[in-house]
């Protein structure tokens, strides 16, 4: 898909950055005082605060590893920090945290005492049940609408999409949108 836009989880970006700088000689005491830091760094939602917790790293880092953080990671921000991710059209998602939900199932399904055969009728036996689950969450947002809705809008996608995807959506929609009378209903 070329104009789609791919995410990082959270987690292993945290995970990735602990590595890369707690390999450097830093005291248990140092890496208790910088693992908020970069937690603050990753989930802050506005500009400012996001700024704030970018400057704290930078200054509680020594320099050699701040320098390291700017040229080798910085770049990848706008790919897993919240005050980017919250801006890209991803209906609430910020992170891999759909696909993270399947390690357990893995982990469950791919024991090294069970054959492959049936390790794969584990695994699809639980894939089934989500898919199950997903399609009946779907199905009861799709026969039901939110009450306040600008119908003009979205008369057509009800039915179509979740309820949840145009709850999202509806904000921008309403400030987007010239104000008309629900002409859809009269």
């Amino acid at each position: 898909m070329p104009h789609s836009i791919g995410q990082y989880c959270k987690w292993h970006a945290f995970e990735n950055i602990k590595k890369l700088l707690f390999d450097r000689s830093y005291s248990k005491e140092q890496q208790n005082h910088l693992k908020p830091l970069i937690w603050s760094y990753l989930k802050t939602t506005s500009l400012n605060d996001f700024q704030a917790a970018r400057a704290d790293i930078l200054k509680a880092l020594k320099p050699s590893e701040a320098g390291f953080l700017k040229k080798n990671w910085f770049p990848k921000e706008k790919f897993v920090c919240r005050s980017s991710t919250q801006h890209l059209p991803n209906l609430g998602v910020h992170s891999t945290q759909q696909a993270e939900s399947m390690n357990a199932v893995l982990k469950e399904s791919l024991l090294c005492q069970i054959s492959l055969i049936e390790a794969c009728k584990h695994l699809t036996k639980h894939v089934r049940s989500f898919e199950a689950k997903l399609l009946a969450e779907e199905t009861t947002s799709r026969t039901t609408r939110p009450r306040l809705l600008d119908m003009n809008g979205f008369a057509t996608l009800l039915g179509k999409i979740s309820n949840y995807a145009i709850l999202l959506m509806a904000p921008e929609w309403s400030s987007a949108a010239v104000p008309r009378p629900d002409s859809i209903w009269q």
